[in-house]
């Protein structure tokens, strides 16, 4: 898992992100979310340029994790440095996937559902990383222990 991993750090959930500021603020008062933005307390691989990143789980579904403000988690993240609108031939090769990743490229079939200006805006202020559940694991749960200590 390390090796295919971009950047490997251990850090806080502090904030939870999302395009529609009713749903980001309902997020942030019940304290979760899946897009979020870490406090980076330990780096175990990757190099960052400040001490907080955004973790982003867009296309995820049933494989996104859930993140608890305040938790500290070990995330295993592919770093995106853009998203963009996929080419007629690029949505044909995706299928129903509805993406694909490459590059450090995060693309998407449809202008309908994904707002390209705030993720990309994001991406410009933090170093973004793209996870889910199989990748992430909170620090005090059994199985952090098993697998890290």
């Amino acid at each position: 898992m390390t090796e295919e991993a971009d950047f490997v750090l251990i850090g806080t959930a502090i904030q939870s992100i999302h395009g529609e500021p009713i749903t980001e603020r309902y997020l942030n008062e019940e304290g979760y979310g899946t897009d979020v933005l870490v406090e980076v307390k330990k780096v175990i691989k990757g190099e960052l340029g400040s001490d907080t990143v955004f973790v982003s789980q867009y296309f995820e579904d049933s494989c996104s994790k859930t993140f608890y403000l305040g938790k500290e988690y070990m995330i295993f993240g592919y770093h995106i440095k853009e998203y963009k609108l996929m080419t007629e031939e690029e949505v044909t090769e995706a299928g129903s996937r509805g993406y694909t990743e490459e590059a450090n490229e995060l693309k998407v079939t449809s202008q309908l559902f994904f707002d390209f200006e705030f993720h990309n805006d994001l991406v410009s202020r933090y170093t973004t990383l793209r996870t889910n559940d199989c990748r992430t694991f909170g620090t005090k749960t059994a199985k952090y222990k098993r697998l890290f200590e």
